[in-house]
């Protein structure tokens, strides 16, 4: 976890005009934020073309230089602590008498307590335990280049492009774009075309991206997510629909659900994420 902070850019003074009503609704909820000259982005960042706007720096955000990495931390943590990890397509999900019944190929689970946290593969799971939530999928595009040096020091966001560029071990990936497509729309390589023009417009050096793929984020209507216990079956927990930010909020969530299913969270504060919050 690099805690080297995020920078925006902005390279034309009418996207930083026009950026004027986020970054007043940042400062009212207390985010730290830095307005910086070209000369101050230079600074940060000095491998970056050079812009004649501005900067804006989030010295407080996190990122994750490996995420395949962490969640191999993770799950050892688990382990260690006694969680037993299986692997299985989970196909089915039925409330039954003696708890909450789990079913797949080669997997027959019944379960006291149910958490649903399947990311954009969470609606179906949902509606077989009776609560219909309307999840749509974002997908998000993905290249990554090669990289003996790093390119730059932090997450670089190009405002106008509308992507990340993320400093990664061993190599630079470049994120971003938004895409209602569902689960099982092919790729669209115009979307990964699109990401391979912005970048070499920071660094035409690069060679050819050495992977690309497409990501799903679960995404609701009012862009908050779904913590809560089912409508009709009230051994299943919900857990998901982050949007953009499921790595951020995983572990706020894990307090929230611990806590719901422990009997000692706040029923107010769960009132936002209801699952039946929706008109469906």
């Amino acid at each position: 976890m690099r805690r080297n902070g995020c920078l925006y850019i902005y390279r034309h003074e009418s996207d930083f005009a026009g950026a004027a009503a986020g970054r007043s609704l940042r400062a009212e909820l207390g985010v730290h934020q830095e307005v910086l000259t070209a000369e101050q982005v230079a600074g940060l960042e000095p491998r970056l073309a050079d812009i004649e706007a501005r900067g804006l720096y989030f010295p407080d955000s996190i990122n994750v230089s490996d995420p395949k990495a962490m969640l191999a931390r993770l799950a050892a943590a688990a382990t260690a602590r006694g969680v037993q990890l299986l692997r299985a397509n989970v196909a089915s999900l039925s409330a039954e008498a003696s708890g909450v019944r789990l079913s797949g190929p080669g997997l027959g689970i019944t379960a006291r307590t149910v958490v649903i946290a399947a990311g954009a593969r969470s609606r179906a799971l949902a509606t077989q335990a009776g609560d219909r939530i309307p999840l749509e999928t974002e997908r998000g595009y993905h290249l990554e280049f090669p990289t003996d040096t790093p390119l730059l020091n932090r997450p670089v966001c190009p405002i106008d492009l509308g992507f990340y560029m993320t400093p990664m071990d061993g190599r630079l990936r470049i994120a971003g774009t938004v895409e209602l497509g569902g689960l099982v729309a092919p790729p669209n390589p115009r979307r990964l075309a699109l990401l391979d023009r912005g970048v070499r417009q920071f660094f035409p050096e690069l060679g050819r991206p050495s992977s690309e793929w497409l990501g799903f984020r679960p995404s609701l209507p009012d862009s908050r997510p779904v913590i809560g216990r089912s409508r009709r079956s009230p051994g299943v927990v919900h857990a998901f629909g982050h949007g953009h930010l499921g790595l951020t909020l995983a572990p706020i969530t894990a307090r929230l659900v611990a806590d719901l299913i422990a009997g000692r969270g706040d029923p107010v504060y769960y009132q936002a994420f209801a699952p039946d919050r929706f008109s469906v």
